[in-house]
């Protein structure tokens, strides 16, 4: 029998060997923790960067930038003009030597088409010829019609480019097909500019003209968008005189003469000066830039004229902004036109070399040059000349990303043209004082490369790429269900088995695209999982369970802390992910829809939504008109509007709302803006009063379509709020 001591050293002995024990797997754990850890840190960051940068905000107007979704390596040419997001699917533009022997790039030149939710290659169209490696001629979305002038039956969607070998296509949206290709007269670098769609609006139509216009190298050419049928053409002028990445600026007109209101068109040349016309006839005006300003030496306009807007309709005053590139300098010129279309120089801002394709309103523009970016403001709005800032070069497509232009906020994006290039992201904003300019993020794309591409899409979902071949698309983890179920729309009738590239009448189930194999080398990344908020609350979890480990009061109370800290910021991400998941367990079932008088069953109806502090009569009450204008019932509600109902064969919302406003007695005032038509004012309600605007709601929800090209059915309820 061990004694009294023998039998203390016994148990002491085994309570040692089990805390030895337990501080062996102790010592195991921790280290299989720091190597989760390394692991997490190694294989979740992407070589690319995106940083935020520290700025003044009040928390509803910042811009974070989304996480990268996916890249590409297309390896077919420069990308030089910005990709297009639309309708569900991402499409790039690139330009491979395709005229010259032992080319760096595999691919030939022409489009990609990707599903934006995952990258997969949807269609993809091999043009024949690129001249210079740099497809510099932006692509358009040309919104499918119902008829014109020159096409009676309409045309579908399509995208419409130009090409530095002259020629112009047209390509179906859902498959790539190439509807109709037609011929520019060119001589060295073809179609540069950005193409447009004229409405060639007159008052006195019935209907408007709608015309693609080209600014081609020699001169300016219309065609027919559904068929590229050539409508007329005039050149820039005798002597040679040619246009290099010249863009069309477009701005309504009162005509003196008859009292109607006209479309006009600006667009530059090599010499400086610029071209003033309108579709209807043969008025051609031009004013020579260089020589009204008295500059000397080599001037040039490589970019589109920018409507600024309207700042006296009583007068029909507008305002156009113009860039001129010098050898070594530059210049934004502000030009003001009146009714008879005599003009004056409004103002005159100096810039640096290779000044940038710029974006701007009546009030602010932003350019860029050789120096950087520089945001210019009319004194009288709260900017004091030109604030230079942000010295790294700017010689590419600035563009504006906004969503909407709601309360006073614009979001714009500008490439910085270097080897390792980058984009960085600006909110421009009003203050109740004047505008502001406030940086909001940089995006270093993960391959490096020259870039004077913009960046495509609008707030949420972006794509770029730059002159590596290189895409890349980031949007928000919210979106991708919207994506997928827009992309599904676009390309529920196509294949992917052939390639788009013979005319086609018509698109048709069947007529598809080529499906590019291992030649594509497909990159998908998905930071929006592994983002460094995520991986700081895996690592803090991870340790906090080391902690808990040690069995000691101390690493307790620290490893509980990290712990939680961990779970706290891990919870958006779980909870946005349950989000999805129990959002597609759950039946989908319409909005619930307002009760209507029973005769307006399977009709139209536009409601007017007023707030109660600009609303004259009483107060939350419902009125329901009919199409004659006849009350039908007034009802107590919890808002205040009126609605028109009964309404039929109305095919967009735009249509049908001005139709709605006549009847209710309400003046509905809309005016083109850059990204697209803006409803600006309805009966007492002035846009921008209160940092109010008008938005609208079709059958429940609230698309991002300017209202003139949003589709109505024969059922349709609008709904116009003033928010």
């Amino acid at each position: 029998m061990p004694s009294q001591n023998g039998a203390t050293r016994a148990a002491e002995s085994g309570q040692l060997n089990f805390r030895m024990g337990r501080h062996f797997d102790c010592q195991s754990f921790r280290f299989s923790l720091l190597l989760a850890v390394l692991l997490v840190l190694l294989f979740a960051l992407p070589m690319g960067s995106a940083s935020r940068i520290p700025a003044e905000s009040d928390g509803q107007t910042a811009w974070e930038l989304p996480p990268l979704q996916w890249t590409k390596d297309l390896d077919a040419g420069y990308i030089s003009t910005a990709p297009l997001v639309t309708d569900g699917i991402v499409i790039v533009k690139v330009g491979g030597r395709s005229d010259i022997p032992n080319s760096d790039w595999e691919q030939p030149p022409g489009l990609f088409a990707f599903r934006a939710d995952n990258g997969e290659l949807a269609w993809r169209y091999k043009h024949p010829t690129s001249t210079t490696g740099f497809e510099l001629s932006p692509i358009l979305r040309l919104w499918a019609s119902n008829g014109s002038a020159c096409a009676s039956d309409g045309w579908p969607d399509m995208i419409l480019n130009g090409w530095t070998d002259g020629s112009v296509t047209a390509n179906w949206i859902g498959n790539g097909t190439l509807a109709w290709k037609s011929q520019t007269e060119r001589s060295a670098s073809g179609v540069t500019g950005s193409l447009q769609v004229s409405n060639n609006w007159d008052s006195t139509q019935e209907s408007p003209d709608i015309q693609l216009l080209v600014p081609g190298e020699r001169g300016l050419a219309g065609f027919c968008p559904a068929d590229g049928s050539s409508l007329w053409n005039f050149e820039y002028g005798g002597g040679g005189v040619t246009g290099y990445r010249n863009g069309i600026g477009e701005f309504s007109q009162l005509n003196p003469e008859n009292g109607t209101i006209e479309s006009r068109f600006a667009v530059g040349d090599e010499q400086g000066r610029l071209h003033l016309w309108r579709v209807s006839d043969a008025d051609h005006q031009i004013l020579d830039l260089p020589q009204l300003l008295g500059l000397e030496g080599k001037w040039q306009i490589r970019a589109p004229p920018v409507y600024l807007g309207t700042p006296d309709y009583d007068n029909w005053t507008r305002h156009l902004a113009i860039v001129l590139q010098g050898q070594t300098e530059g210049r934004l010129v502000i030009l003001e036109f009146d009714r008879d279309l005599n003009h004056s120089i409004l103002r005159v801002d100096a810039l640096a070399g290779s000044p940038a394709m710029f974006v701007g309103w009546f009030q602010w523009q932003l350019t860029g040059d050789a120096e950087g970016l520089r945001f210019t403001c009319a004194e009288e709005y709260g900017c004091r000349g030109a604030a230079a800032f942000n010295g790294s070069p700017v010689s590419g497509e600035i563009r504006h990303n906004s969503d909407s232009f709601a309360a006073g906020i614009h979001r714009l994006s500008a490439p910085h043209n270097a080897a390792h290039g980058s984009w960085t992201g600006y909110t421009v904003v009003w203050n109740e004082t004047g505008w502001d300019i406030r940086p909001e993020w940089v995006w270093v794309p993960q391959r490096a490369g020259w870039l004077t591409a913009g960046v495509g899409g609008a707030e949420n979902v972006l794509a770029a790429g730059n002159d590596a071949s290189w895409l890349e698309v980031r949007f928000a983890d919210s979106e991708r269900q919207g994506l997928s179920a827009a992309a599904n729309s676009t390309l529920s009738e196509t294949s992917s088995d052939q390639t788009a590239q013979q005319p086609a009448t018509k698109p048709s189930a069947g007529a598809t695209s080529e499906q590019e194999g291992p030649s594509i080398k497909q990159k998908q990344t998905s930071e929006s999982s592994t983002s460094m908020l995520q991986v700081l609350a895996v690592c803090l979890v991870l340790l906090g369970l080391g902690g808990l480990c040690r069995w000691d009061s101390n690493s307790i109370r620290v490893g509980s802390l990290l712990l939680i800290v961990g779970l706290v910021l891990g919870a958006p991400t779980l909870i946005s992910e349950w989000s999805e998941v129990a959002q597609d367990l759950m039946p989908s079932e319409p909005d619930e829809r307002p009760s209507f008088p029973q005769q307006w069953n399977n009709t139209q109806i536009v409601c007017f939504e007023f707030p109660d502090d600009l609303w004259n009569d009483a107060d939350g009450i419902e009125r329901l008109l009919d199409p004659s204008g006849e009350l039908i019932e007034e009802r107590i509600s919890n808002v205040t509007r009126t609605c028109v109902g009964g309404l039929e064969g109305y095919s967009d919302v735009l249509s049908a709302s001005e139709e709605a406003a006549r009847i209710a007695g309400f003046d509905l005032n809309s005016e083109q803006q850059l990204l697209g038509l803006l409803v600006e004012d309805i009966g007492p309600a002035a846009g921008g009063d209160g940092n109010r605007w008008w938005l609208y709601w079709l059958d429940g929800q609230h698309p991002m379509l300017a209202a003139d090209i949003a589709e109505m059915q024969a059922d349709s309820l609008v709904e116009w709020r003033f928010l």
